[in-house]
């Protein structure tokens, strides 16, 4: 499906489920009644919290292969 230019950007940054608004040099995105926890994807931040952790354990074991050599 292709979105015309101005449904673009709010569809992208905000996964459709609100509308992207700047002001002052701040964007943020305006979540629509039918998705009011537009502002906290979960699902991101599990992604993340998986990243940190597995960066975390890479370093931990590195660490001790360097200890032990």
């Amino acid at each position: 499906v292709i979105f015309p230019e101005y449904l673009q950007e709010n569809y992208i940054m905000c996964n459709g489920e609100g509308e992207y608004v700047c002001q002052n040099s701040q964007c943020i995105c305006q979540c629509a009644d039918e998705f009011p926890q537009c502002n906290c994807p979960t699902t991101d931040l599990q992604i993340m919290e998986n990243t940190l952790i597995g960066m975390a354990e890479t370093w931990e074991a590195s660490y001790n292969d360097f200890e032990n050599s």
